[in-house]
């Protein structure tokens, strides 16, 4: 598959804003990034490897995302963001790295120039564009002295809801069929990088729970925070059903992990068959990294994991009014880091 790749970019394409405003504009989405110089310039390396592998240098950089979930994405503009749990959860490299080369792999494909994701990105943007703008309009008036606790109360509730709308559901997805795509390139990107490709069964499987468990969660932290809202019970209603279909809409999208082995092993036996007829003989297999060892031995790493952990718990007791709670788990979570490596910790109320 690797041979047929030709990526086109649309500079005007609504899904591009260029590579540094899209650091920022994923930033203030995601409440900054994990600043863990080592685990950047692990990540950023591998990246390296399955460019140089595809022949096609992408600008753009990994970056570390303050989650505890194993996912990734990839934006138009060639930066690819990687949520922290990932290199703590993944028990091996190989799967690791199938994560950097899957997402590499859809740019390489132009997945983000599909009819089927430019439709939704127009859909997309004017959402965001507007609870954006109500999100901004409510932390004026959250401001102004002149708002009663009832106003204030009302007011908070539907900002919350508005944060949780645009962190969590509001997200690209991809067709089935690219996704079974990007994990056959990712396939041949890791082969020809010298990566063994043994890694892709973990990261199939453990991938497919943690998006079911990330979405349960989500869906449970939604619909507890209207439940104890002010809001009226019609709105509350409307408010938990919306996050349900949006849930439904999620994992309607995503093929399940005993699909996507299955088509990952056929594309395997044909490309065993087609290199073998030609004479190509397999690249030299790395073997897992000293830097991968160190990462998963380090302190640093679970400490970090754990304050991403607590700054969650903080914002949920904020959302709910326990503001006891909140500054507790903050607390925590600014012990359990450094300052210096966690952007998101500090600022994530």
């Amino acid at each position: 598959m690797i041979e047929k790749v030709n990526p086109e970019f649309d500079e005007d394409s609504i899904v591009r804003r260029g590579v540094k405003a899209d650091f920022y504009y994923t930033m203030d989405e995601s409440r900054g990034f994990i600043r863990d110089r080592q685990a950047e310039q692990y990540v950023n390396n591998i990246l390296s490897h399955i460019k140089k592998a595809s022949g096609f240098n992408i600008e753009g950089k990994a970056y570390l995302i303050p989650s505890r979930a194993i996912n990734a994405r990839a934006h138009a503009d060639g930066n690819i963001y990687i949520n922290y749990g990932a290199l703590v959860q993944l028990e091996n490299e190989a799967s690791f790295v199938a994560i950097v080369a899957h997402e590499y792999a859809h740019l390489l494909l132009g997945h983000h120039y599909s009819d089927r994701y430019l439709a939704y990105q127009k859909r997309l943007f004017k959402i965001k564009n507007r609870i954006m703008s109500l999100k901004y309009s409510i932390e004026r008036s959250l401001r102004d002295k002149q708002t009663t606790s009832q106003e204030y109360s009302l007011k908070r509730d539907a900002l919350f809801q508005l944060i949780f709308l645009t962190e969590g559901f509001i997200n690209p997805t991809w067709q089935r069929s690219q996704e079974l795509e990007a994990d056959m390139l990712a396939y041949d990107l890791m082969q020809r990088a010298g990566y063994s490709t043994g890694g892709f069964s973990e990261f199939f499987n453990i991938l497919e729970k943690s998006e079911h468990d990330l979405e349960a969660e989500r869906k449970a932290e939604l619909e507890s925070l209207i439940e104890n809202s002010s809001l009226t019970d019609k709105f509350k209603i409307a408010s938990t059903e919306m996050v349900r279909s949006l849930s439904r809409l999620f994992s309607e999208d995503h093929p399940p992990a005993d699909v996507r082995e299955d088509s990952l092993r056929s594309y395997k036996l044909a490309s065993l068959k087609y290199f073998q007829r030609l004479g190509i003989r397999a690249s030299k297999l790395r073997g897992e990294s000293a830097q991968w060892r160190a990462l998963k031995k380090r302190r640093t790493t679970q400490r970090i994991y754990d304050a991403i952990e607590n700054a969650k718990l903080a914002r949920l007791a904020l959302a709910s009014g326990n503001a006891g709670d909140a500054g507790k788990y903050s607390a925590k979570a600014r012990k359990a880091s450094w300052w210096r490596s966690v952007v998101a910790i500090s600022s994530a109320f």
